[in-house]
């Protein structure tokens, strides 16, 4: 099998970080930048709103390799609720709830105004927002089905044999779990892009211009998945399924599906407490992990929130080097 630095270098930033945690981690969960350089780690503040030019995106260093769906499809096709009946009925099937925890601080802890139950909400509305709500003249189908574009991950897809999608640290209340994955089939049929993305919903609060742990772990569990996904007839079911009950050592000794892949990126729509979310693009620049991460956007109140701006990255579609 061909030797790969990333794989390695991603296997051992699994190990290091996600599995033996060497590295400072705040009661906040967060990631102090100074102690991401020991592990070749970068992490650069970057304005996502500038992300909407192909060009540009492939002319950074490293490249950033993922286009929005442009502003003007959704403005050109808004969400029309009528399907759903009467005002009332629409106005429940549009409605949003906006963060509004009760006094008591353990109830808020632990109830359904927590930042991972936030989160969850928060997340689906934007996919509904993105894929969900009528558009009459966007077509879902057209969008999901469209060459080259984008499918769901589900099992048995071979990206989720790894672990990390769902993950704890330091106990089983501080936890995250990545949902909505996406992957993009490549033209004709041959195979998929290496590119994933996905939500990532977490119980912590979060600050401008720091990395919570669980986003570095995410990332890291995501990237280092792609990187050892076993290569496997993708109309083959049973294949796929038969892998489901193998061990981790057996998987990795098998052919890679993207076995001199030099970047894995992927995008993550990271949600966060109390009630806000940012954007996350890494990939591998050699040994070096390089995250980009935006300003955090409020979605207290539906008039706060960044929905269009959030769908367009859930649309995302993949740009090559090539």
């Amino acid at each position: 099998m061909p030797r790969n630095i990333v794989r390695e270098q991603l296997n051992h930033l699994w190990d290091a970080i996600v599995l033996k945690n060497e590295i400072p981690i705040s009661r906040e969960n967060e990631i102090a930048a100074n102690d991401l350089i020991p592990h070749n780690i970068i992490c650069i503040s970057w304005d996502f709103e500038t992300l909407d030019q192909e060009e540009d995106n492939l002319r950074q260093t490293p490249p950033i390799l993922f286009y929005p769906l442009p502003a003007q499809v959704l403005a050109e096709n808004p969400i029309d609720p009528s399907p759903y009946g009467s005002q009332q009925e629409q106005e429940r099937a549009l409605q949003y709830y906006d963060f509004n925890p009760p006094a008591d601080e353990e109830n808020h802890r632990l109830g359904s105004f927590s930042p991972i139950s936030c989160g969850v909400r928060v997340s689906g509305y934007v996919k509904s927002w993105a894929l969900g709500f009528p558009r009459p003249t966007f077509g879902v189908e057209r969008v999901i089905n469209g060459p080259s574009y984008m499918r769901k991950v589900s099992l048995p897809n071979p990206l989720l044999l790894g672990p990390g999608w769902t993950w704890f640290y330091p106990s089983y209340h501080d936890r995250w779990s990545a949902r909505h994955l996406m992957e993009f089939p490549r033209e004709a049929g041959h195979g998929v892009y290496p590119h994933v993305t996905a939500c990532l919903v977490q119980d912590f609060n979060a600050r401008d211009n720091i990395l919570l742990y669980s986003e570095l772990a995410a990332v890291i569990a995501a990237m280092r998945n792609r990187a050892n996904q076993p290569k496997v007839d993708p109309d083959n079911e049973d294949a796929q399924e038969a892998l489901l009950t193998k061990s981790e050592k057996y998987i990795h000794e098998l052919r890679r599906e993207f076995p001199m892949e030099k970047r894995f990126p992927v995008l993550i729509l990271s949600f966060v407490g109390p009630q806000h979310a940012r954007f996350l693009y890494a990939c591998m620049d050699r040994r070096q992990l390089v995250i980009r991460q935006s300003q955090l956007y409020s979605f207290v109140t539906k008039s706060d929130a960044a929905l269009d701006l959030f769908a367009r990255f859930l649309l995302s579609r993949p740009l090559s080097e090539q």
